[in-house]
């Protein structure tokens, strides 16, 4: 293969300076990458694994290919695809060396008969990726692959001719330049055709997501208005009876309505003196707990006025984010302790499992300074920014 040798003496003093501009060049390529379809993108970088195959023999280019090509790992965490442009260098040089063949035919046989079959078993096989995304993949790759062969063999073809440092058969350039004038414009056409359908499945998916987000934060304002009168309701029998009668009350109130894990009646002096259920766990009693380093009590003081808090991890029971309906008890127009309902968040977990199970959905449900309530994500921890 004449092209696997330097194409003339200044090219062969200074090789190593110009398989290190190749590998740069290449690397950027790859980071410069243009995204087709979500985690599909279009790489430049195996153009100058190609160049350095021409300009500096098969040797070193594959090591430029494996250099060039270690950027996937970064962009696509896996080292598939490593393998697959390194062999593709490695092949294509072995069929211009010992077969004669062009590059651009070598790099077509390459992705029928090695690349797309490499790339069925890597990412179908090996990382079970679906099948009807494996296929694309597989196109997308071997269309890129050759589409770069292609550009590296007109750039070194143009370098050949005005250098006149090697022989390029007229029959070869003629069918690159049909190649081009075929391969490129259906590419642009594919580009810009993946990039607005793109567009679109994402303005979907997001007005899909805002109006998900919508519902659910309306499902969940009015399961807990609804959880509201009875706790206000409790605070104004609080005022005229006394804690062993509210016992008897609270206790009602959880057996007849599930969402509530705990109801609690709560003197001035932020001591629980009523509890439903009465016991935190086996021997110990909720009853005679101090809630004073609560923010809301403060808030319940000065406005008189039953509220919502925002999400807390529960003191009583188990450590869990608690969402609390809170009512104060008014005697004479003074604070003399609140009604808290402990509201049971599972039932908003379940209705999110149960809404998105179809369609893997992932979720987060954050309050209102960032802080997650609940997630179906393996890598985020409840009560955390």
């Amino acid at each position: 293969m004449p092209n696997s040798t330097p194409v003339n003496a200044a090219i062969s003093r200074y090789r190593t300076p110009i398989l290190l501009v190749l590998i740069v060049a290449g690397l950027l390529g790859n980071y410069l990458r243009y995204p087709i379809f979500l985690n599909i993108d279009f790489l430049f970088g195996s153009i100058f694994a190609m160049l350095a195959l021409q300009f500096l023999g098969i040797g070193r280019g594959i090591l430029a290919a494996v250099i060039i090509a270690g950027y996937t790992y970064i962009i696509w965490n896996h080292p598939y695809a490593i393998v697959i442009m390194t062999v593709e260098v490695a092949v294509v040089g072995g069929l211009m060396l010992r077969r004669g063949f062009g590059m651009v035919l070598a790099d077509t046989l390459f992705w029928l008969f090695i690349g797309m079959p490499l790339v069925y078993i890597f990412y179908h096989l090996i990382m079970d990726v679906p099948a009807s995304n494996t296929a694309i993949v597989m196109t997308k790759q071997a269309v890129n692959g050759i589409a770069n062969a292609l550009t590296a063999r007109l750039i070194f073809t143009v370098f050949s001719l005005r250098s006149r440092s090697s022989m390029t058969s007229f029959s070869e350039i003629i069918y690159n330049l049909l190649a081009l004038f075929v391969l490129f414009p259906a590419l642009i056409l594919l580009a810009v055709g993946s990039r607005t359908d793109f567009n679109e499945i994402e303005r979907s998916i997001r007005a899909t997501l805002i109006r998900d987000s919508r519902n659910m934060a309306l499902r969940i304002e009015t399961w807990v208005i609804n959880r509201r009168p009875p706790i206000i309701n409790l605070a104004e029998l609080a005022a005229s009876k006394s804690s062993e009668e509210m016992q008897v009350l609270l206790e009602q109130i959880t057996k007849r309505d599930i969402n509530f894990l705990r109801v609690g009646l709560v003197d001035k002096n932020a001591n629980s003196i009523a509890f439903s259920p009465p016991l935190v766990e086996p021997g110990k009693s909720a009853i005679g707990m101090n809630f004073s380093e609560r923010s809301y009590i403060a808030v319940l003081q000065q406005t008189l006025k039953p509220m919502i808090s925002e999400v807390i991890m529960g003191k009583v029971g188990e450590i869990k984010p608690r969402l609390l309906v809170l009512a104060p008890v008014v005697i004479d127009g003074q604070y003399a302790g609140h009604v808290t309902g402990a509201l049971d968040l599972s039932q908003i977990r379940e209705h999110l499992d149960n809404s998105l199970a179809s369609n893997t959905t992932l979720y987060t449900l954050l309050d209102r300074g960032g802080n997650i309530i609940m997630t179906n994500r393996t890598d985020q921890a409840v009560m955390e920014p």
